[in-house]
């Protein structure tokens, strides 16, 4: 096994193409989508909440050409590319419960914001790639 660390590592230029996909999403857009899930969505405290996290997040998907869609009992939110494809494809997710009565900003707010850069970010580049999103439930009950 290999570790290097970045503060040793070779700088290296970003290749453009990776640099305007990076630059699809800004701190403002995260910024937005975290204000926009902070509000408490515990699964069972806040189940009103929960549904409502879970649509806007599907909405979001959709709103980027991701064909999205509200999977099992406990509300796991999937988004797949428009694309037929077939084979495997590469899953990125994040949860988007909170615990009980919190807003819920940093658990996990950002990292279902992250998750949605990323979702943005690459259906501007190749919305065909082999890339699926899933924003799962009730992690905070460890079950996700």
């Amino acid at each position: 096994m290999r570790i290097v660390y970045s503060k040793d590592a070779a700088v290296m230029p970003v290749a453009r193409k990776i640099a305007n996909i990076i630059h699809a999403v800004s701190a403002d857009d995260l910024r937005q989508m975290v204000e926009a899930l902070s509000f408490p969505r515990h699964f069972v405290a806040q189940s009103l909440n929960n549904r409502r996290a879970a649509e806007w997040i599907a909405a979001q998907f959709q709103a980027y050409g991701y064909h999205a869609f509200f999977q099992g009992q406990w509300t796991n939110v999937v988004a797949l590319p428009s694309a037929h494809f077939q084979g495997s494809i590469v899953l990125i997710g994040a949860h988007y419960d909170s615990v009980p009565d919190t807003p819920g900003a940093d658990d996990n707010a950002s990292a279902v914001a992250a998750m949605l850069g990323c979702a943005k970010a690459l259906a501007e580049y190749n919305r065909a790639a082999p890339v699926g999103f899933v924003a799962f439930n009730r992690e905070e009950e460890n079950l996700a």
